[in-house]
């Protein structure tokens, strides 16, 4: 049985929920357009403050600690997963023909639910890494960096989002272009240009490899690269990856999706201490078994 501090923080996600939807009927999705600097390092610094001020205002206000204890942080964790999920499932196309759309569930990263899902967590997890911080001696140090590793991947991404630019591009065979089309469906100028080689697929039934020979070239240069699912290639600020294929005419069409984001090497050392911090965990762990193994022997 759901102890009751657990039957009140499903509450609190429940109420979210119904006050994510009002919003969403009322206002439309979010709009992260105002998030660019400096205006989202303003964001930032306040956002922090209001956490380290709240935490060391927690003896006096009880309830402070309401937010980031133990049923508050698996609660929010779980409903965000719960919305994560659905995130996948539903295509994400941005209509509001159907129910999902007026929800926001097509445009999911705009859903007013999803981000105050999205800030529930942060906020618990935020005044978690304070607290780690504040008893370190006390703490295991790897979980102390995957906490805030993830909080710096999740804030950064929602910091991002207003100077982040999703570009799809269509390329033929042996055809440059330097177009492509915004999530807003507007034509958009890339500051390279991509020229695609040679498209081939390798694999059999099961599993397939889809690979895009490429040329980029840009005011410094030309440079070749191979382009695969999640193996993206790079120039500048900007990631170009594969994000499909068509054949028309004979010819293979290779569909790329460029993106934009300043704040990525940020992310991606964050992920990388994430990465660390789960082998650190693993090996402790299994250090400590051996121990307590030798230990009765």
């Amino acid at each position: 049985m759901l102890s009751r501090r657990y039957k009140q923080m499903i509450g609190r996600c429940a109420l979210l929920f119904l006050v994510g939807t009002a919003l969403q009927f009322m206002w439309g999705n979010v709009d992260a357009s105002f998030l660019i600097y400096p205006w989202n390092l303003c964001v930032a610094v306040n956002y922090l403050y209001l956490h380290i001020l709240m935490y060391f205002y927690a003896g006096k206000y009880p309830w402070v600690k309401t937010l980031y204890d133990r049923p508050a942080t698996l609660s929010s964790l779980f409903s965000l997963l719960i919305l994560t999920l659905v995130f996948g499932l539903v295509r994400q196309d941005g209509s509001t023909d159907s129910i999902l759309g007026m929800l926001g569930f097509t445009r999911m990263s705009s859903s007013w639910i999803f981000v105050l899902y999205l800030l529930h967590f942060l906020t618990a997890l935020g005044m978690k890494v304070i607290d780690d911080m504040v008893h370190w001696r006390k703490r295991n140090l790897p979980v102390v960096l995957m906490h805030v590793a993830c909080y710096v991947v999740m804030l950064s991404s929602v910091l991002s989002s207003g100077e982040k630019v999703r570009v799809r591009v269509t390329a033929a065979e042996n055809a440059s272009i330097s177009m492509g089309i915004t999530e807003n469906r507007k034509m958009y100028e890339l500051p390279f240009t991509l020229t695609l080689k040679e498209f081939s697929m390798e694999g059999d039934s099961l599993r397939m490899y889809y690979l895009s020979k490429v040329a980029i070239t840009d005011e410094e240069g030309t440079q070749e690269a191979n382009i695969l699912v999640n193996h993206p290639a790079s120039i500048g600020a900007w990631r170009i990856y594969q994000a499909g294929y068509d054949q028309v005419q004979g010819r293979w069409i290779s569909i790329f999706e460029c993106v934009k984001d300043g704040w990525y090497p940020l992310i991606q050392v964050a992920m990388w201490v994430i990465l660390i911090g789960g082998v650190w965990m693993m090996f402790g762990g299994w250090n400590q078994r051996k121990r307590k193994k030798e230990d009765k022997a």
